[in-house]
């Protein structure tokens, strides 16, 4: 992925999981040094035809056990990957998946 299309494809993640503000404050806040490293601390990518499992097992870690109880609690739900959608840490963007934990509430806020 060229220097360019991964700098876009991430302020879009940024933008679907943080909204547009947050995007645009790391696009003109930080070096592409501070938004990579910020990048590789809260998300994970994945190619849109990449095995759930590798997905939902880096899910499940970056969660944590507590939290992965919890959405187990709130949710009726037997496929962990459409659970996973659900709740929030799952999503996809500019065709690729995006595994995170950050701003998970958001997307069940927006669902309750």
């Amino acid at each position: 992925m060229k220097k360019l299309e991964r700098h876009e494809l991430m302020l879009a993640i940024i933008a679907e999981r943080e909204g547009h503000g947050m995007a645009q404050a790391h696009e003109t806040e930080k070096t592409m040094i501070e938004l990579e490293n910020y990048f590789e601390q809260h998300y994970k990518v994945f190619e849109a035809d990449a095995p759930t499992h590798e997905i939902i097992e880096i899910a499940l870690d970056m969660m944590g056990e507590s939290a992965f109880i919890e959405m187990l609690e709130r949710n009726d739900f037997s496929d962990i990957f459409e659970m996973l959608a659900i709740e929030g840490y799952v999503t996809q963007v500019m065709g690729v998946w995006v595994v995170s934990i950050e701003h998970a509430w958001l997307k069940h806020q927006e669902i309750a």
